[in-house]
């Protein structure tokens, strides 16, 4: 669970000085995740490994100056994942992963910067498959 706040102030550069006043906001988020995994084995060296986190974001900015107004969003997603993890020796695996992936915006890129407004944004979605190895070997790791 994350929650965050900021009181913003941005003000024109006036070389170097604090000038003009530009835009006032308050900024809050709230960002909640819960996450399972499972590894269950297929055999002695082979191992079936899922997963999936559950998540839920706010994001409000009220701005105050130069024009009053707010913006509530909220975003939700899930990121399933499985894979297959081979142990090659006691200190080496070779592994495979599909996963998908949700990232909600943040305050900044929500508020549109220096300028008065909001930007219009979705949540960031991927699907990534992986393969990899790690391992050690005396004193080098590999991953």
């Amino acid at each position: 669970l994350y929650y965050g706040w900021l009181d913003e102030t941005r003000n024109a550069n006036a070389q170097g000085k604090p000038g003009a006043l530009v835009v006032t906001r308050d900024n809050r988020a709230l960002t909640s995740e819960a996450y399972a995994e499972i590894d269950h084995a297929l055999s002695r060296a082979l191992h079936a490994v899922g997963s999936v986190q559950g998540s839920y974001a706010e994001r409000n900015i009220e701005e105050h100056f130069p024009i009053a107004g707010t913006q509530k969003r909220h975003f939700a997603g899930v990121n399933p994942r499985v894979g297959l993890r081979y142990d090659v020796a006691d200190d080496a695996q070779v592994f495979g992963n599909i996963s998908r992936s949700f990232e909600p915006p943040t305050l900044a890129e929500l508020s549109a910067g220096n300028v008065p407004g909001f930007s219009d944004l979705d949540a960031q979605t991927a699907t990534t498959a992986e393969i990899g190895m790690r391992g050690r070997w005396r004193d080098i790791a590999w991953d």
